[in-house]
């Protein structure tokens, strides 16, 4: 899509709004998008990356300079999947911690820029989306040396407020994969919380989001046809790149969702 209400929608938003819409919203798609949207105060390019077993895989894109467009840029990082090794070394980074923060090399993400015309970061800000206790997805980006409109604040105490949002949206996640199990959602114009939009802004937004398919990969957390089914983490021998960096970047302990607990 071109400039339009997805694009943007939640950048400006308070954290209290933020967090009401993710409570109402049952469109992955939306939900994930808005989240990123909303980070924009913390990270300057920003993904929404998925983890399988064996690859992380880029769904969501924004904010990237590139060669092309921003939405050419977008295109490019997520058109393929990374290979890390497994998802319980990744999950293991993010044992009894809430985010990372460090060397894109040393953090072992450099592959997700290969083979685009993205620079990669010197640094990235690394949030896990844990669902049912489980690594699901990774909210990671660029990280901005002040949060916007708080010249004066670095990331510090603020951060938190990303965090905890986070950590809502992937409690809410749970609770949509759940009722789509059960076949329990909303009808599918019933899903985002049209209220909080604006009337004009949500009828453009109706259309964008009519018009936009779903990822392809029926396990995908942005696609309804997920049926969510995450196993718990296997422990093995710790190996890479992920393990090795463990002690040299930035974390502080994780934190549950209020809705999680």
């Amino acid at each position: 899509m071109d400039t339009s209400v997805l694009q943007n929608l939640g950048s400006t938003w308070s954290a209290d709004r933020m967090s009401e819409f993710i409570a109402e919203c049952y469109d992955r798609r939306v939900l994930m998008t808005v989240l990123l949207n909303f980070a924009s105060n913390w990270m300057l390019g920003r993904l929404i990356c998925e983890v399988s077993d064996t690859h992380i895989q880029p769904r969501l894109a924004t904010g990237w300079m590139g060669l092309g467009t921003e939405e050419e840029t977008a295109k490019e990082l997520v058109s393929r999947d990374v290979y890390i090794g497994s998802r319980a070394r990744m999950g293991r980074l993010f044992e009894g911690r809430d985010h990372i923060k460090g060397p894109t090399q040393k953090l072992g993400l450099t592959p997700l820029f290969e083979d685009t015309s993205v620079l990669p970061p010197n640094e990235l800000l690394v949030v896990p989306v844990m669902i049912s206790g489980h690594l699901a997805a990774l909210l990671l980006g660029e990280p901005r040396r002040f949060r916007l409109g708080h010249r004066d604040a670095g990331l510090g105490d603020e951060l938190s407020v990303l965090i905890d949002l986070v950590a809502d949206a992937g409690a809410q996640l749970r609770i949509i994969l759940k009722s789509a199990k059960k076949g329990l959602l909303p009808p599918e114009n019933e899903r985002i919380p049209w209220h909080m939009i604006g009337s004009d802004a949500a009828m453009r937004l109706h259309e964008e989001v009519k018009a936009t398919p779903s990822p392809s990969t029926s396990q995908s957390i942005l696609c309804e046809d997920s049926t969510g089914d995450f196993v718990p983490f296997q422990s093995g021998p710790s190996s890479g790149s992920f393990d090795r960096n463990l002690t040299k970047v930035g974390a502080t302990p994780y934190r549950k969702s209020v809705r999680e607990e």
